[in-house]
């Protein structure tokens, strides 16, 4: 690929790579967003209502945990949902137990793929 040189009427006015990250050019960016930000909140702040939910009202009772816990759920899908969440844990920790073995060959690539599909 044929190199053309820039024009000289070009080159007078392109910056080089020195100039084009220059610390003036930096400081001139910076100074730039600055005056950006500071024209941005001279703008009118927008009017914003309350929400329409929002009514005084006193606060709710604190009821004791005596009274609370008869009215939760004992029929054993808490236990059931902790063993089930137990198992698979343990079976995410042995997945990542295999994963991390070395693999020799293509057979050992194989058996592991295999173990780790079931």
């Amino acid at each position: 690929m044929p190199f053309y040189p820039m024009p000289e009427w070009r080159q007078e006015h392109w910056p080089s790579d020195a100039q084009a990250f220059s610390l003036e050019s930096m400081k001139n960016a910076s100074i730039l967003i600055a005056l950006l930000l500071a024209m941005s909140a001279c703008g009118p702040w927008p009017q914003v209502d309350a929400p329409q939910h929002a009514e005084p009202g006193a606060w709710p009772a604190l009821l004791p945990m005596e009274e609370i816990a008869p009215l939760s759920r004992n029929d054993g899908t808490a236990q059931a949902e902790g063993q089930r969440l137990s198992n698979r844990a343990a079976a995410l920790r042995n997945r990542a137990r295999l994963m991390r073995q070395s693999v020799p060959d293509q057979d050992a690539m194989d058996a592991m793929r295999s173990r780790l599909a079931r």
